[in-house]
């Protein structure tokens, strides 16, 4: 796949899993139409840190800002005079130093910013699977196999079967499925730490402020690594990676739609 093919692939795409608003997320282009409304789907843990660091006035004015959802993970009282703040919030939050969302360069990853929170860690999550199937292919123990499969969730068992038969992504490193003793959870856990590496990669060349953005639909802990990054290791196309994992995901809800 070359990345010419991506926008136009993955817009068409776009179009079946958003044909109108669904519960959780914008549309892109309400994403366009309400940017404010970006400020009620970030995620408490990015209000938690910066009202710690205001003075006590300060802090309590901004805290009638929170969005209702926010002020009630926090255990504050938000008001309809927060409206006043919304704007001193977001500057605050550092929503004021970023490109706006109309003038962002287009991409065919732009549909994340509209994604839930569930959503993004659910590709977190499948991203590091197509780059086990150069090693399932291998191995000849079906008991193996049939072991590994029964840890993963229903979702990425398909997506792995589905990656035997599309072009190589490469291979994880460190990972062995042969040598693999764990629980699912530890599997799970295992997986979502190289995800959240392999997304960053994905989205390296997006630009400051899209990280920005869809960093504060993720938690702290998982945002900051999307910032900063790792070198713990490098895939080979993060970029085809994560679009075919996008669009696998796209093609399932569709399905069950």
């Amino acid at each position: 796949m070359t990345s010419s093919s991506l926008p136009e692939l993955f817009f068409s795409a776009l179009q079946q899993r958003f044909p109108k608003k669904i519960e959780g997320a914008l549309a892109p282009e309400e994403l366009f139409r309400s940017p404010e409304k970006f400020l009620e789907r970030v995620h408490y843990s990015w209000f938690e840190e910066v009202l710690s660091s205001q003075k006590p006035l300060e802090k309590n004015l901004l805290s009638t800002a929170l969005p209702t959802t926010v002020a009630e993970k926090l255990n504050v009282k938000s008001s309809s005079l927060g409206e006043l703040y919304r704007s001193k919030l977001a500057k605050v939050l550092g929503f004021g130093k970023q490109t706006p969302f109309p003038l962002l360069s287009k991409s065919p990853f732009f549909s994340l910013l509209t994604y839930s929170k569930d959503d993004l860690v659910e590709i977190i999550s499948l991203l590091p699977l197509p780059l086990l199937a150069p090693q399932i292919k291998k191995i000849v123990d079906k008991k193996r196999l049939v072991s590994f499969y029964g840890l993963l969730s229903e979702t990425g068992r398909g997506l792995l079967k589905h990656s035997l038969l599309t072009p190589d992504l490469g291979s994880l490193p460190h990972f062995n499925i042969s040598s693999w003793q764990g629980s699912a959870a530890d599997l799970e856990k295992t997986l979502h730490r190289f995800g959240i590496f392999l997304l960053f990669q994905g989205i390296a060349d997006e630009g400051e402020s899209f990280r920005f953005y869809l960093s504060r639909l993720l938690d702290r802990g998982r945002g900051k690594v999307l910032l900063e990054g790792s070198e713990e290791f490098l895939a080979k196309d993060p970029k085809s990676l994560l679009f075919t994992v996008m669009k696998y995901l796209s093609n399932q809800k569709r399905d069950r739609g």
